[in-house]
């Protein structure tokens, strides 16, 4: 799986710098999800000595989301929100 992943990166970035764009790997983040009991592995995935980072929360498409997937993290930012309304 981890040559198929590094595999994918590096055709990727080929197909970006033949079309004269450059991905920006400091601007990026990877979300490993996981359930309960389970141990937590830290993945490595880079490209030219620079590595995307592992994170344990993320806001995507405008929701924050963790790596349990559950809503703590939403619920915590929307209460400032929803006090100022009242």
């Amino acid at each position: 799986m981890k040559n198929d992943v590094l595999s994918q990166i590096s055709n990727n970035a080929n197909n970006l710098v033949i079309n004269n764009l450059v991905i920006n790997l400091n601007k990026r983040n990877i979300i490993k999800f996981i359930i309960k009991n389970s141990a937590h592995s830290t993945l490595h995935i880079g490209y030219k000595e620079k590595f995307i980072e592992d994170t344990a929360t993320t806001k995507f498409l405008g929701l924050q989301t963790d790596n349990n997937i559950n809503w703590k993290n939403r619920t915590e930012e929307m209460i400032p929100k929803l006090s100022r309304g009242c």
